[in-house]
């Protein structure tokens, strides 16, 4: 299996619901929860994502995409079926998971990469590198505003045609 290959083969997930919650062990013993009911978040679900590949789960309240994302992170095992995934995979399934207002963006950067296991070290090199190809923009934007020349060259750096 590659990295960044996905690949799910006949995935179900069935939870048990119980009519009634237990509070206490002693209420669970004298009154029970019930009967279950299954529920099946996940039917004999197949599909594969090649390396590279973007893929979106789109679907209503409970129609199993949590599930779905919680068996390819190993969170949760799938009744049946298997699913594999080439690399790592680090969790963020809440909305804001991994993203502190009180820090910088590059502060937020080393704690999106600590919560996905990277080294300190590593994300310290993806950002100088993504420094570096940002300053390299920069001096090519630069240099196309000086060959250009007048109000015609703003309107060049910014994508805009040029007036004619």
């Amino acid at each position: 299996m590659q990295p960044g290959e996905i690949r799910v083969a006949d995935v179900s997930r069935r939870f048990r619901v119980y009519p009634r919650d237990a509070h206490s062990l002693r209420e669970l013993v004298v009154r029970g929860r019930g009967e279950p009911t299954d529920v099946w978040a996940l039917r004999d679900v197949s599909f594969e994502v090649a390396p590279g590949s973007a893929v979106g789960l789109v679907g209503r309240n409970g129609s199993g995409k949590s599930t779905l994302l919680r068996i390819l992170a190993g969170i949760v095992r799938p009744t049946s079926g298997h699913a594999e995934v080439g690399g790592r995979i680090g969790s963020l399934l809440e909305l804001g998971a991994g993203f502190h207002p009180d820090f910088t963006g590059r502060e937020n950067v080393f704690l999106n990469g600590a919560i996905l296991g990277i080294r300190r070290a590593q994300i310290r090199e993806l950002v100088l590198q993504q420094d570096l190809r940002v300053q390299a923009e920069r001096r090519h934007d630069r240099l196309r505003l000086a060959r250009c020349g007048g109000g015609r060259a703003a309107l060049r750096a910014s994508g805009a045609p040029p007036a004619g």
